[in-house]
């Protein structure tokens, strides 16, 4: 239902109240047939043997309901106030019920204080508070058995997820919340030949959901409940100028500069850490950013130089874990320009990601194997920098009580395939070993279009038609991983989820190109 009224002749009231119902039903089912009965004939009643591989069903459902109230005034004073309450199908029947509000307000400096300037055409200052709430995953409070075989190829049932994981949720989870507080300023200069986007905000998530990794004498690879607390804050700015612009030609370019600084706060009581994904170095530690890299690491002194093995000549591994990583980025630039002549228009984005840590175990298996141009120089040896030090973590000081510097040569394959003495920097070494910088230039796309002149389309029944050549991810540069590795560090094994950063033997990126046609009527 909606509402639309003018209070008074200043003061204007909308308003929208709704009820909305949700389901989700997913299946998937996979058979598998082998060894065909008549060459070419490609169905499974045409093979010997055939087998159900894989068989699933989810359900999800939700219902909420919502209201939305805006009051204004003289059309530059905005109030808006928003709630929801939700019921989900995911959640213990206690706990399966929240509510989740908003407000935020803004102001048209321009009009309120009725500036009337060729330089500055537009001003507006907002601010907001909102609470955002999410419930679990599909069939989460069921424990789901599975049909599989052993290595004796004798039938057993598991508990297993589509991902091949032994999982249990928390039959006690409740929704996890985020409140975010957030102020920004739009500022428009002469007409909008210059625009200003500038916004600050603060996140903190409450009762976060997430994967724990579990002993698998538990029974289970991962138990999912609320882990703790994790807060973000951050900044985004949007940038447009257009430095020329004329009747058949304009130039539009469009900057975004994005920083977040995330710190987990707090952990369930009796845990200092949670690892995020079974056999991964992704953790959640207090204090720390979420999905930090946690693992062993290389020895080094109170200065951070390395501790070095004096009879390899390898790096001593520390005789405690710590931090070696963090896959968050510093920032994050896009350079998008747009250059339009009559009805032919070419478009650019160019992204700049600066920092994030990547685990790459395709990068020290390239290395390591020796398959690579980075390590063709086969006659060379190499003196790690470092000191000595003993089994301990302690450096190895002389009759002086100095330390003693590192002077052991080791060739390229000890460099990149650990010796015995020590790890170095590739295989069958330290967790740090693996873990590189993923800062990366990007032209991420180029776009060529033509728009077909209103003219010649009054007499069809299209409104507009544009034909346009696009190219995506056509070129990058990694400058601070191993150069003939050509690695991607967007690549990815984990997706969108939890654990970021972390690269296991993954397919690579690739070049795309495309043609589109675009039609309205």
């Amino acid at each position: 239902m909606n509402f639309d009224y003018d209070i008074t002749e200043d003061i204007g009231f909308s308003a929208i109240v709704g009820a909305n119902s949700l389901q989700n039903s997913f299946k998937r089912d996979t058979y598998n047939g082998s060894t065909f009965v008549v060459p070419g004939i490609y169905t499974l009643r045409n093979t010997i043997n055939q087998a159900s591989d894989f068989d699933l069903f989810t359900r999800k459902r939700n219902f909420g309901v919502f209201g939305d109230v805006t009051f204004s005034y003289k059309d530059f004073l905005f109030l808006n106030a928003t709630g929801r309450n939700d019921w989900s199908s995911t959640l213990p029947i206690d706990n399966r019920s929240y509510f989740y509000p908003s407000v935020s307000g803004s102001v048209i400096l321009t009009e309120a204080l009725n500036l009337k300037s060729n330089a500055l055409t537009y001003a507006k200052l907002r601010g907001g508070y909102a609470s955002v709430g999410r419930d679990a995953d599909p069939e989460f409070l069921n424990v789901v058995y599975t049909v599989g075989q052993a290595f004796n190829s004798v039938p057993v049932i598991s508990q297993q997820n589509s991902a091949g994981n032994f999982v249990l949720g928390d039959q006690e989870i409740t929704p996890e919340f985020t409140d975010e507080l957030e102020l920004g300023l739009d500022l428009e200069f002469f007409n909008r030949r210059i625009a200003l986007d500038f916004t600050w905000y603060k996140k903190v998530t409450t009762d976060l959901i997430a994967e724990v990794a579990v002993p698998r004498t538990s029974g289970f690879d991962e138990f999912v409940t609320n882990i703790g607390e994790m807060e973000n804050t951050g900044v985004e700015i949007g940038l447009t100028l257009v430095p020329f612009q004329t009747e058949n030609f304009e130039w539009t370019s469009f900057t975004t500069f994005t920083s977040n600084e995330n710190t987990v706060t707090e952990l369930v009581d009796g845990l200092d850490r949670v690892q995020l994904a079974p056999n991964q170095i992704a953790y959640a530690q207090v204090g720390e950013p979420f999905g930090v890299f946690y693992g062993t690491r290389f020895a080094r002194d109170d200065e951070g130089n390395y501790l070095i093995n004096q009879a390899g000549g390898g790096i001593i591994q520390d005789l405690q874990n710590g931090v070696v990583g963090d896959p968050n980025p510093d920032f994050k630039v896009g350079f998008i320009n747009t250059f339009r002549y009559k009805n032919l228009s070419l478009r650019t984005q160019f992204d700049w990601r600066e920092g994030g840590d990547i685990r790459s175990i395709s990068i020290t298996s390239l290395l390591g194997r020796g398959v690579t141009r980075d390590t063709e120089d086969r006659e060379r040896t190499f003196v790690i920098p470092g000191f000595l030090g003993d089994g301990a973590g302690n450096p190895i000081l002389d009759g002086s009580g100095n330390k003693i510097p590192n002077t052991t040569q080791i060739d390229m394959n000890e460099l990149y395939f650990s010796p015995a003495g020590g790890n170095t920097f590739g295989i069958n070494s330290t967790d740090e070993a693996n873990i590189f910088d993923g800062t990366v230039f990007r032209l991420r796309e180029v776009s060529l279009a033509y728009d077909v002149p209103a003219n010649l389309l009054k007499k069809t029944p299209f409104g507009k038609v544009s034909f346009s050549i696009v190219g995506n991810n056509l070129w990058y540069f990694a400058p601070n991983v191993p150069k003939y590795t050509n690695f991607d560090p967007e690549v990815t094994s984990f997706g969108n989820g939890a654990v970021q950063g972390i690269e296991n033997t993954t397919a690579p990126t690739a070049k795309r190109y495309g043609f589109k046609v675009n039609v309205t009527f």
